[in-house]
């Protein structure tokens, strides 16, 4: 069976043996493989101008390369009256003159940074202008998604799609992970709070979600301004982005607390009700609000699994990170996995072969089609949590059974058995079931 799947997936698979480029880090380097074809070192070089800070200015000072070649996903973008200023990983502040955007609509100038830029650009002291551009929208190979779904769980193929080898832990922890991917009816968003031991491959799922999706991911708390808007300059902030991750939460508890509470009322909100707002004065004409459901991933690490998470989290907000309110905080996330007992080494299992990062897409937005043909409304009235997490429950019914599932063999989970997972973290016999689903393919 295990050379049956992986011939199915064969046809889209990249092989990436080779060398990890200097500069570049070997999460990075796999993304970058599975989106663009060509010459992979002009590739690398070309992300690495439009990345890392100082390459640039390097090359233009010291290589006397003035034009350059840029690969980027914007992290902002400024509206001025003759140029879009998009604002680069590498520092640069990239102008792009209207006349180089005539091809593009309102929508597409909004949803630019949920994309890669390739862009011929000539190089000055502290700015940039672009000579050429082109967006590269991502695509959802989404008939290939069903060929390899109708035989291969999507979460198995997911997982094998990362570059890992399949196994029963692994995809018991990517079952959270990229159930938080998904979106249901525009609103239905799943956001999660992962706490496992070190090198599971939480921050290789960020960088994934950050190259792959458009998420904007940070390895540490941000400030209000980095992750909604800087009030000073008009930047905007994470939450533009297509979704959030942050990492390392337990460095909440070394914040201020001041800002340590700051930052969870405005995420509590912004989970809650679509609403993301900074709370000062801004720039004229800039709105100090976004209205957005946004996906929303926190990570972290611990050394404990709790017999209930929720609980665990609420005490140790309030007793290490002074929050109050932690109650209302902890009930906007629909899964508080705290889980140490399961610990995958993700280093040893490293197949050096990945999915095509569109048949990746494809995927997810196959399961966000399987899942919005759930009943939802009768997994809701079969809950007995009440508020938020009975919602919240009907959603991860859904997507685990729609990640869970192929043509061949549908998977259908009791809603007591969710219910249990949503409110503590109890997985039971489901992840006996996971085990057994996932055998066959490790």
């Amino acid at each position: 069976m295990k050379t049956e799947y992986e011939g199915l997936l064969q046809a889209y698979t990249i092989d990436v043996r080779e060398p990890v480029p200097e500069g570049l880090t070997r999460e990075v380097f796999f993304t970058i493989k599975s989106q663009f074809k060509g010459d992979i070192q002009k590739i690398v070089e070309a992300y690495k101008l439009g990345n890392t800070p100082n390459i640039a200015k390097l090359y233009y000072h010291f290589g006397k390369k003035a034009v350059q070649v840029w690969l980027f996903s914007p992290r902002a973008f400024d509206i001025k009256s003759d140029y879009l200023v998009l604002r680069c990983p590498n520092g640069y502040k990239l102008y792009v003159a209207k006349s180089k955007l005539t091809d593009m609509t309102p929508d597409d100038i909004a949803q630019i940074c949920h994309n890669y830029i390739l862009a011929q650009v000539r190089v000055e002291q502290s700015r940039a202008y672009a000579l050429k551009l082109q967006v590269l929208r991502a695509k959802e190979d989404v008939e290939s998604a069903k060929r390899i779904c109708s035989k291969i769980p999507p979460i198995v193929a997911l997982t094998y799609g990362m570059g890992w080898k399949v196994t029963p832990d692994l995809v018991r922890l990517n079952l959270v992970r990229f159930s938080a991917n998904i979106k249901l009816f525009g609103d239905g968003i799943i956001p999660i709070i992962q706490l496992t031991a070190r090198g599971t491959g939480k921050t290789t799922h960020g960088v994934w979600c950050s190259e792959v999706l458009g998420y904007g991911y940070v390895s540490k708390i941000p400030t209000i301004a980095r992750l909604i808007l800087d009030a000073r300059t008009g930047q905007f902030g994470l939450v533009y982005k297509s979704g959030v991750i942050f990492d390392e939460f337990t460095d909440l508890s070394a914040l201020d607390r001041a800002r340590a509470q700051q930052i969870v009322d405005v995420i509590k909100t912004g989970l809650s009700h679509g609403l993301w707002t900074r709370e000062t004065a801004t720039p004229k004409g800039v709105s100090p609000t976004l209205q957005k459901y946004l996906p929303f991933i926190w990570y972290g690490n611990c050394d404990i699994t709790p017999h209930d998470a929720r609980e665990y989290i609420t005490h140790w907000l309030k007793r290490e990170a002074g929050i109050q309110g932690a109650e209302a905080f902890v009930d906007r996330f629909a899964l508080i996995d705290i889980t140490y007992n399961i610990r995958p080494e993700v280093a040893g299992l490293l197949t050096f072969k990945i999915l095509r990062a569109s048949v990746m897409r494809g995927i997810l937005a196959y399961v966000k089609q399987m899942a919005e043909q759930k009943p939802l409304d009768k997994y809701m009235n079969e809950s007995r949590l009440d508020g938020r997490q009975k919602i919240y429950s009907a959603r991860v019914r859904a997507v685990f059974e729609a990640l869970l599932s192929t043509d061949e063999e549908e998977v259908e989970f009791e809603q007591k058995e969710i219910d249990a997972i949503v409110r503590s973290n109890d997985w039971g016999e489901t992840y006996d079931f996971i085990k057994e689903v996932t055998e066959t393919y490790a």
